[in-house]
């Protein structure tokens, strides 16, 4: 009977890798395609599924104790909207930071231009190639607006894989404590359908935050091995699902804020732009990729 298990819980490390390599390369092909947008739209969906569907009730179960000895207080739905709101005030700070740095640049610029002219007037050639060329000004206000809009999905992207990570870990934890080779399972391709998911979401989130290919590999391999790693933590720990179960509620209540902050606030306007196309697909694969999440919950 042990044998069995090892088995499975050898057979769901290695699948749940190959997965999650898949879910990410899969994103990376789609994303140079026209479909990009319309799996924005999916990713969106997905995301906001598993913050609402799983990753909240998964906190209500884990925290049921504390919630019950706070006479009924809804701890975990707190938690996910602090969450919501510290990630706002982060990228609002941010962003706010971006507008001051290019409202300064072309005062900077402009002083540098004073100066020089006081020590030597410029030539017809320069006033004529600067009149027929963009200022250093307005380059750097470019720059900084492109770059802040790169930071920023970054940032988002960031958010992301760590919601992730921490949430594999645990889901991973709870599948290596089990000693049941049947429930084990039953259990392993819905977790492997919503592996491949997150990290199609994931990749999706890189692609859009235009990671470099070194940064996003690294990010991948991180990913892939998270959900194996708390697999062999809970395969060397029986009790590990017991003593991590206010641990476990709590990152999955802020996880939850994560997702639902990026999917609605970063991937719905991506997908839904203004004058944008294919809006009735869009529709389809927000509904098809919020759809297949919640699905998943009757499994795991």
């Amino acid at each position: 009977m042990s044998s069995d298990i090892d088995l499975w819980k050898g057979l769901a490390i290695a699948i749940n890798v190959i997965v999650c390599f898949i879910g990410i390369i899969l994103s990376r092909w789609i994303s140079r395609t026209k479909m990009y947008e319309i799996s924005c739209a999916l990713v969106a969906g997905v995301l906001l599924a598993t913050g609402l569907v799983h990753l909240l009730s998964d906190s209500a179960e884990s925290l049921a104790d504390l919630t019950e000895s706070m006479n009924g207080y809804p701890f975990p739905y707190m938690l996910c909207g602090i969450m919501f709101i510290v990630l706002l005030i982060i990228e609002q700070s941010v962003d706010a930071y971006q507008v001051k740095r290019k409202d300064q640049s072309p005062k900077l610029v402009k002083n540098d231009t004073n100066i020089n002219s006081d020590i030597e007037g410029p030539s017809l050639s320069q006033l004529s190639s600067s009149s027929s060329q963009p200022t250093s000004a307005d380059d750097d206000a470019k720059d900084d607006m492109h770059s802040h809009d790169v930071n920023m999905s970054e940032a988002s992207a960031i958010f992301i894989f760590l919601a992730l990570s921490v949430h594999s870990i645990f889901e991973g934890l709870s599948l290596g404590a089990s000693d049941n080779a049947s429930q084990i399972a039953s259990t392993l391709i819905a977790i492997a359908v919503h592996k491949g998911l997150a990290a199609y979401a994931l990749g999706a989130s890189f692609m859009e935050a235009k990671v470099s290919k070194w940064r996003m590999l690294i990010f991948s391999v991180i990913f892939a091995f998270m959900t194996p790693a708390g697999i062999a933590i809970g395969w060397g720990l029986e009790s590990a699902e017991s003593d991590t179960e206010v641990l476990s509620g709590v990152c999955s209540a802020l996880a939850a804020g994560t997702f639902l902050y990026v999917g609605a606030l970063e991937f719905v306007p991506m997908s839904f732009k203004p004058g944008s196309s294919y809006i009735i697909w869009k529709f389809i694969a927000v509904l098809v990729g919020y759809g297949a999440m919640s699905a998943l919950a009757i499994w795991t």
